[in-house]
C-alpha cells in the first residue's frame, strides 16, 4: 500500500515496503547460499519463484490503492481488472520457462513463491513482538511506582522516567 492509503486504513506505513525489502533480502541470501553450495539449478528456480512472488506483492501494493482511490476515474475498475488479469499470463510464461530450461530445477520455484508470504508474516510477527515488548516495559515502569512520560520522537514512542522527588540523605533522619 502507499503511505497515504495505509494511514487511512490505520496501518503502519512501512509494512509493505518492509516486507518487500525483507523478501528481496531473503531471496538474494538464499540464492547466494544455493550457488555457494553448488546448486545453481535450484538457485535459478528459487529466484524465478521469488521474483514472481515479489512482483505480485509489489503490483498489489501499488496498483490497487492507486486505481481504487476516490479521485480515480471511472475506468479505473476496468484498468485494475485488466492489469490483474494480465499478470496471470506473465506468471504462466515464467513458470513454463522454469520447467523447460535445462539445468533448472522446477521444484525449487515453489519455495521461491513462498518468499512474499513468509516476509509478510515475519514483518507482522516482528511488529507484534516489538509492540508487546514496549507494552511490558511500560507496565513494568508503572508497577515500580515511577510516573512515565510518553514523548513522540520521529514517529516512535520513547519512554523516560520522571525523576522522583526525594530529600537529600543529609536531611533524612
Amino acid at each position: 500500500m502507499s503511505d497515504a492509503n495505509s494511514e487511512q486504513c490505520g496501518e503502519e506505513p512501512s509494512i509493505i515496503s518492509g516486507s518487500l525489502t525483507l523478501g528481496l533480502l531473503l531471496s538474494v541470501v538464499t540464492s547466494v547460499i544455493l550457488i555457494k553450495s553448488g546448486r545453481v539449478g535450484w538457485s535459478w528456480g528459487f529466484s524465478v519463484g521469488a521474483g514472481i512472488s515479489l512482483i505480485s506483492l509489489y503490483s498489489l501494493s501499488t496498483l490497487v490503492p492507486r486505481l481504487t482511490m476516490p479521485a480515480a476515474s471511472g475506468a479505473s475498475q476496468f484498468l485494475l481488472a485488466l492489469v490483474l488479469f494480465l499478470k496471470l499470463p506473465l506468471y504462466t510464461i515464467a513458470l513454463y520457462a522454469v520447467t523447460r530450461m535445462p539445468g533448472v530445477d522446477a521444484r525449487s520455484a515453489f519455495p521461491g513463491i513462498l518468499v512474499a508470504p513468509i516476509a509478510i508474516t515475519a514483518k507482522a510477527v516482528g511488529a507484534g513482538v516489538w509492540h508487546s515488548i514496549a507494552e511490558a516495559a511500560y507496565r513494568r515502569r508503572i508497577r515500580r511506582g515511577g510516573s512515565v512520560i510518553m514523548q513522540r520522537r520521529q514517529g516512535r514512542a520513547a519512554w523516560r522516567r520522571r525523576p522522583q522527588l526525594t530529600e537529600p540523605a543529609s536531611e533524612q533522619s
